[in-house]
């Protein structure tokens, strides 16, 4: 095999017989004939051309051998490398033969045998270029590489492409594969292949019926299950080592998300009912080759008519809901219309809350709704319902002496509010009760499939479902599965399918194609506005007064340290320094009973909402400025951001902080080195602008109100770009 062409040169060689040695032995001893000798010659010539092979212009045609019209078609030689193929383009003129050319060049006449006949063929040249061109513009156009040499280096994914475009051509092109290791492109579908149905049953779809590949008919689920697999170059379907089969490109697309939203479950194809606008747009798509029951053709209806749903806000809610709000109320009104649960991500300021309550308000009369949140906003949500809502009677189980009879005594227009703690420690009087609406705010506390939380959560049962998240939900694959489980439960099938179609491909391959179908599945249950999204409909400052519930230690230790203050100071006759020292206690005890005593080894109940606050900002993107006027609670604070952040997330500046550090790190916090800037609020109340943050929280009221609004101008001022929001933690 020549190392210079892509083609064999042949050598042959073969003994001679007596009669044949003879007559070149007398042709060779004569040597020379003179001219008046040719007719002789031509005598000679014809009569041991049926034994000798003679090429000779003294003959008729040139040849004593059968004359053969070449063919102009191109071999395309196939060999296997590691890890892809060298296809080499080469000239066969005789069907059959032993002779490979360089397509386009070389003799018009060559001599080549078939099955130990030889023959004389007459080449087409211009008819070989024609061909070489169309295979050179192929390669180029389609698989993006060059035809260099008559020599191309093929990917298996571009080897299919190639088989597919010369099974349409071969009268022009045809494969060759010298080593034996050969694919096949066994048939290209269409949708007259397809013979599938979807039938509804329950809460389902299950695919049925069964595709026709060449002579074969193969069942839809293992079909499905080969999709699984990969559809190498978008197009082919492996059906072994050696076949495939091609799919058209409109054919592929919608298979593929079929496969996306299937799930095998006793041997069976499933697809949540959730789904069914994404299978009625694949339906439609495959033209008849999958077609629909009643039972879908009905869910279809529902939704058109929940589309088209005149959707009043509740005249009780004692609110001005700006138009993302109300955007954001009827998209939940036309989601449970249908059946399904919505995730709520707004980003944190913009009134999840408050959407919220509306919807409750729209389906009170139905029967009780319970909210589940962390104590840290559980007070949030109570003055929230009563000042907007005041036609819905709260009910804070924490709170209640006979839990089970406040939950046998609510109905329609009541809203129980709980903790995740209190979910676990109450779950049996809480998930045998039948709710209206549930929603878990903070929704990604039950994140963690494992978790006793969790467990809990997924046995509630309710009409209506709501989850609320600041937090962008799409972070970790195995979190949003656990929310949307619990959300729209089947929506993304098992977990162990989950993991195998979603998790893996997308976290460890980064599949930007699983990526897409994860994202068609999920969006129409799940809306988030960010700010700049809705930046002209907010006020240029959102001021949000956050109320946090001390626990039962935390309360009866302050409640101690109150009833001491009041006794000490109506013994007195007049307010002196004592009263303001009483008073400071106070107010650091209300941040964390720790501060005042040191013995104290339990958790503050203002740290864990301040951290959880924080965390939230940072994940979504955000940057905030934290003011404390006590060191010490901001030095806790600090550590426990650390532990839940990271140190690398902070800065932190009090009075010991030297000017030329303050500097450093005013500078670096503007250019986004960190996401956080603890500040005690007599040290940077003044003097630094910190504009990239557009955030602020304030652990604690100061003594003088504009003393803390000038703190806040530290991001609310002349440069920002941004609408701030502003929270006020009190205890």
């Amino acid at each position: 095999r020549s190392t210079l062409f892509p083609y064999t040169t042949l050598f042959r060689s073969r003994s001679l017989n007596d009669f044949e040695r003879k007559a070149i032995n007398t042709l060779t001893a004569l040597g020379k004939f003179p001219k008046q000798a040719e007719p002789s010659l031509i005598q000679f010539l014809k009569q041991i051309s049926d034994k000798i092979e003679i090429h000779s212009e003294l003959l008729e045609g040139g040849s004593s051998l059968e004359k053969k019209e070449g063919l102009s078609r191109l071999v395309l030689r196939i060999v296997p490398n590691k890890e892809d193929f060298t296809m080499s383009v080469l000239a066969q003129p005789l069907e059959g033969g032993k002779i490979r050319l360089m397509a386009g060049i070389g003799d018009a006449v060559v001599f080549d045998e078939v099955e130990g006949v030889r023959y004389q063929v007459s080449r087409d040249l211009e008819a070989e270029k024609d061909n070489l061109k169309e295979i050179k513009g192929f390669v180029q156009d389609q698989l993006h590489t060059t035809l260099g040499a008559y020599q191309a280096d093929l990917s298996p994914d571009e080897l299919l492409t190639l088989l597919e475009f010369v099974s349409d051509r071969t009268d022009r092109f045809e494969m060759e594969w010298p080593e034996g290791k050969q694919l096949n492109l066994k048939a290209k579908l269409t949708q007259n292949a397809f013979n599938m149905q979807l039938t509804s049953k329950e809460n389902w779809f299950e695919v049925e019926g069964n595709v026709q590949i060449g002579n074969d008919l193969m069942s839809a689920i293992d079909f499905l299950n080969l999709i699984s697999q990969g559809i190498y170059n978008e197009r082919y379907i492996k059906l072994n080592e050696t076949d495939y089969i091609a799919l058209s490109e409109n054919l592929a697309k919608y298979l593929r998300r079929l496969e996306g939203l299937t799930q095998v479950n006793h041997g069976k194809s499933r697809i949540p009912f959730y789904q069914v606008g994404a299978l009625a747009e694949i339906v439609n798509g495959t033209e008849g080759g999958i077609r629909n029951d009643k039972g879908m053709d009905t869910l279809m209806k529902k939704i058109k008519k929940a589309g088209k749903m005149k959707i009043e806000v509740p005249t009780q809610l004692k609110a001005q809901l700006r138009d993302y709000q109300r955007e954001g109320f009827e998209w939940m009104v036309r989601l449970d219309a249908w059946g399904a649960g919505a995730c709520l991500a707004d980003d944190m300021g913009l009134g999840k809350t408050v959407q919220t309550i509306a919807f409750m308000l729209y389906k009170a009369e139905k029967g009780p709704s319970l909210v589940v949140c962390p104590a840290s906003v559980m007070l949030n949500w109570a003055n929230e319902l009563s000042r907007f809502s005041p036609a819905l009677s709260v009910k804070i189980l924490n709170e209640s002496a006979d839990r089970e009879q406040l939950l046998s005594q609510t109905g329609p227009y009541d809203v129980v509010l709980t903790t995740y703690g209190l979910l676990v420690r109450e779950e049996k009087a809480l998930t045998t009760t039948e709710w209206n609406i549930i929603c878990l705010d903070e929704a990604h506390t039950i994140k963690n499939r494992g978790t006793k939380m969790s467990s809990s959560a997924m046995k509630l049962k309710s009409k209506s479902r709501v989850i609320l998240t600041g937090t962008p939900v799409q972070n970790y694959l195995s979190e949003l599965w656990n929310l949307f489980q619990f959300l729209n439960p089947g929506l993304l099938g098992t977990f162990d399918s989950f993991m195998r179609k979603y998790i893996i491909p997308i976290e460890q391959d980064s599949d930007k194609e699983r990526q897409r179908q994860l994202k068609r599945m999920i969006t129409p249950f799940l809306l988030r506005r960010t700010k700049v999204e809705v930046i002209e409909e907010l006020p240029e400052k959102t001021d949000i007064t956050l109320r946090i519930a001390l626990d039962a230690k935390e309360t009866a230790a302050y409640e101690t340290m109150r009833e001491a203050a009041e006794k000490a100071l109506e013994s007195e006759d007049k307010v002196d320094v004592n009263t303001l020292a009483q008073i400071t206690r106070l107010r650091q005890a209300a941040c964390a009973i720790s501060l005042v005593e040191k013995n104290w080894n339990f958790d503050a109940s203002k740290v864990t909402a301040a951290v959880d606050l924080v965390n939230n900002i940072v994940e979504a993107g955000n940057s905030v400025l934290v003011f404390s006027q006590f060191t010490s609670f901001l030095t806790m604070v600090k550590c426990d951001i650390e532990k839940r952040i990271g140190k690398d997330k902070l800065f932190y500046l009090d009075g010991s902080t030297t000017i030329r550090k303050r500097e450093k790190m005013v500078a670096d916090f503007q250019h986004g080195v960190a996401p956080v800037f603890l500040i005690s609020l007599k040290a940077g109340g003044l003097g630094l602008n910190l504009t990239n943050a557009n955030y602020v929280i304030h652990l604690d009221p100061w003594w003088n109100p504009a003393i803390e609004q000038q703190a806040t101008d530290r991001t609310y001022r002349i440069g920002q770009n941004k609408n701030v929001t502003v929270y006020h933690l009190i205890a």
